[in-house]
């Protein structure tokens, strides 16, 4: 019985000769990889650290080609140049993180090289070479061969050698150049398989380390893959799932979408929006204030004057009353009063306002809020601008315009009764400027050179069609020029005193009904900064006749620029419209020919006859038999 199971586990008394060298060259090449990729950032971020945010944050070109316009006038340059100072600085470019990659970066090329080293040493697989072995090159003749192999076995032959041991090894290798370069069949084999005794095995290795082949770490392998495959995995796909299920497809809370349905009405309007937005699940994991920031938000709560009574009064969290009071505070334009720690908050809670109104514009028109549509667009670009929502915001907008100078340019000769106007102005006809000097006159002539007023053109259409019927798909087909550009140029990013981060600024149209109450016939948003830029607005045209469409666009990060213009065209009845439809004759053969069913029907036809017939056939012969009995 021994002897059997000696016979079958023999092999597992052998030791495995198992070469590590194929995992070492595998692994250090992915990490040769890694580690390349990982000192060229590392490189970039010490050596050019403002690159990588000039080509993501200010770009040269757009994806067209055109040339970006940035805004020129000292706040903006500033704002710009601050950041830059902030990557260029030391603490960014040697920060702890930088450091401690590059201490690891340093241990890992340390490593990788000593593993180079070690076994760079290591001897290729050893390829039998007769030329080599003779001492001569591949284009010797005969003679030469054998003049060569005659030198050579004189030289090492045993007899002459007799205290080294390598001679007759080199012996023997002699005689078998000599073999596979003057013996047909040997030569034939060794250019063919590169050895005259013809094919023989190779040794191949898999990248894998010897412990993972090992018998005796079987069971600790498996245990572990079995672990990761059956328990981590699965945990962390739950855990992955249990957190996105709070979101919605555009990364904002369900609970804030749900909150906004139910909050957000046809009456909601500019002074309701800070509590809505306060109350927002995203800023419930605000930092705690300390004492100091704690007395800083009463006292804005006690001088802060509030749009409206709050109309969710059981809301009484510290994270809402910070979220609310700052951003009263940053509506009118109260900064100077806040702690760095509390501007850091508000910094972070307007730059997450973007992405919050966004979700309360989706609310409002999927509903037919129009109102309230303007309304969230209104408090969309204060909280861009800080502006506090008054009749005169929208030149509040302006470097160094106060209210003082707001009453002086709008009254007298050549006042200027909104932004637009402002802009359109002459430098030398622009009123409210006299206590300004010539270097706060020349930002407010960028901001003005910067800031856009556009151009409408549109029509009705509809595709492949010259009349538009009733029933028709129609389509606005919207050009919007930007006035301020120059052919080649495009926008760049919105000029914000108090925004701290990039934005650019987009175009919300919509096609609307007419009359005090209208109705969203359809929108688009526009968010291309070309000089030119193109949106189409699809509706369906339910009545005929003469139809005026109110086409109203709304610039979602300045006051002051929104513009309504009239859309007529006129539509047809069914009757007056009629169209003739061109059918090709191949399609209407079609329509002679059988389909699917009527094939069917007739073959159960035709083998429902068959039957009949070879059951008439047999009658007569069953009959015939009868008579003869």
């Amino acid at each position: 019985m021994s002897q059997f199971r000696d016979t079958f586990t023999k092999e597992e008394k052998s030791e495995s000769l198992y070469d590590d060298t194929a995992f070492f060259f595998f692994f250090g090449t992915i990490v040769v990889c890694i580690l390349i990729f990982w000192s060229y950032k590392i490189i970039s971020k010490v050596l050019c650290p403002t690159r990588k945010f000039s080509k993501k944050k200010y770009p040269k070109h757009t994806i067209n080609g055109s040339v970006i316009k940035y805004c020129s006038c000292s706040e903006c340059v500033e704002k710009t140049e601050s950041i830059r100072r902030k990557h260029r600085s030391f603490s960014n470019r040697f920060s702890f993180s930088v450091i401690s990659q590059v201490a690891i970066l340093g241990l890992l090329w340390s490593l990788t090289f000593y593993l180079l080293s070690k076994y760079s040493g290591n001897r290729q697989i050893a390829q039998f070479n007769p030329y080599e072995i003779l001492e001569i090159t591949t284009s010797a003749n005969t003679a030469a061969i054998k003049k060569a192999y005659r030198l050579m076995s004189l030289k090492y032959h045993p007899d002459k050698n007799p205290n080294d041991p390598t001679a007759a090894a080199k012996f023997m290798l002699i005689a078998k150049a000599y073999q596979a370069l003057t013996d047909d069949l040997a030569r034939s084999n060794y250019e063919k398989y590169g050895n005259p005794d013809g094919p023989s095995t190779m040794k191949v290795g898999i990248g894998l380390p010897s412990f993972l082949v090992s018998k005796k770490y079987q069971l600790f392998i498996l245990c572990f893959l079995s672990l990761i495959i059956l328990f981590i995995i699965p945990l962390l796909f739950i855990l992955y799932y249990r957190k996105q299920k709070k979101y919605a497809s555009n990364g904002i809370y369900l609970t804030t979408l749900y909150f906004y349905s139910a909050a957000i009405t046809d009456s909601t309007r500019f002074k309701s929006l800070p509590e809505i937005l306060a109350l927002s699940t995203e800023f419930h994991s605000l930092p705690k204030n300390s004492h100091s920031d704690e007395v800083i938000i009463a006292n804005l709560a006690n001088t802060l004057p509030e749009f409206k009574k709050r109309s969710f009064s059981n809301n009484n969290t510290p994270s809402f009353y910070t979220t609310y009071y700052l951003i009263l505070a940053h509506l009118h334009r109260r900064h100077d009063e806040l702690s760095p720690s509390l501007m850091k908050v508000l910094n972070e809670i307007v730059l997450t306002s973007i992405s919050l109104t966004s979700s309360m514009l989706d609310v409002s028109i999927s509903r037919n809020f129009f109102h309230t549509t303007t309304s969230i667009l209104t408090f969309r670009r204060s909280l861009i601008q800080a502006l506090d929502g008054s009749v005169n915001s929208a030149f509040m907008q302006m470097p160094y315009i106060t209210e003082n100078e707001v009453q002086h340019i709008k009254r007298g000769k050549s006042a200027a009764r909104n932004l637009t106007d402002f802009i359109n102005q002459a430098p030398s006809e622009r009123k409210g400027l006299a206590d300004l000097n010539e270097s706060q006159k020349s930002d407010i002539e960028a901001f003005c050179n910067f800031i856009s007023p556009i151009s409408i053109n549109s029509k009705v259409v509809v595709d492949d069609e010259q009349d538009i019927v009733v029933g028709d798909l129609g389509t606005i087909e919207i050009e919007i020029t930007r006035n301020n550009l120059k052919n080649g140029e495009a926008i760049g990013p919105v000029h914000s005193k108090y925004f701290n981060s990039i934005k650019y600024e987009e175009w919300w149209a919509f096609a609307l009904t007419k009359g005090s109450n209208p109705q969203i016939l359809g929108y688009t948003r526009i968010n291309s900064n070309e000089k030119v830029v193109n949106g189409k607005i699809q509706f369906l045209i339910e009545t005929p006749g003469s139809i005026d469409i109110s086409l109203y666009l709304a610039n979602d990060s300045y006051e002051g620029l929104d513009q309504q213009i009239t859309v007529h065209f006129i539509a047809k009845t069914i009757k007056e419209g009629a169209r003739q439809i061109y059918v090709h004759p191949e399609d209407e053969a079609l329509d002679n020919e059988p389909t699917l069913f009527q094939h069917i029907m007739s073959q159960l036809d035709d083998n429902q006859m068959s039957t009949d017939t070879e059951d008439d056939d047999e009658s007569p012969d069953s009959s015939t038999v009868e008579k003869n009995d």
